[in-house]
């Protein structure tokens, strides 16, 4: 990532939208703390300092999938980023890549599951279909 200006600040987003964790300042451990983040699973953005500060700890609801979005890729099969999905039930979703590879989503809220889930795999294949 590239350096972070004094007036900005990393927030560390999970799968289901919850901002886990913050890095304000730039130092030798702003890499180790990436590294830590994406082992996690975690999605991490470059924001204000300000709206870093207010957003610890809070899930961003614009990140929230529509239930359409769900419906499409999880239950109609319709493809992201040439994943598919193979399952969708008992609390989690699979989909499989163009290349084999599955990639596994699960969530335990009871109304909420499949949105958990969606978030995690969406999250894994956007992860897989970024890097270099």
């Amino acid at each position: 990532m590239k350096a972070l200006p004094e007036t900005e600040a990393y927030i560390a987003v999970t799968a289901s939208s919850y901002v886990d964790g913050a890095c304000f300042t730039e130092s030798a451990d702003t890499e180790q703390w990436l590294a830590e983040m994406e082992r996690a699973g975690m999605v991490v953005k470059a924001v204000a300092r300000a709206e870093a500060k207010r957003l610890l700890f809070t899930h961003l609801s614009a990140d929230k999938p529509t239930q359409s979005e769900i419906d499409a890729h999880c239950v109609q099969k319709t493809p992201y980023k040439g994943y598919v999905s193979t399952w969708c039930g008992d609390g989690a979703v699979v989909f499989r890549g163009p290349d084999g590879v599955h990639v596994k989503g699960a969530g335990n809220a009871r109304d909420e599951w499949l949105s958990v889930a969606w978030l995690q795999a969406k999250t894994e294949i956007d992860r897989l279909t970024t890097k270099h």
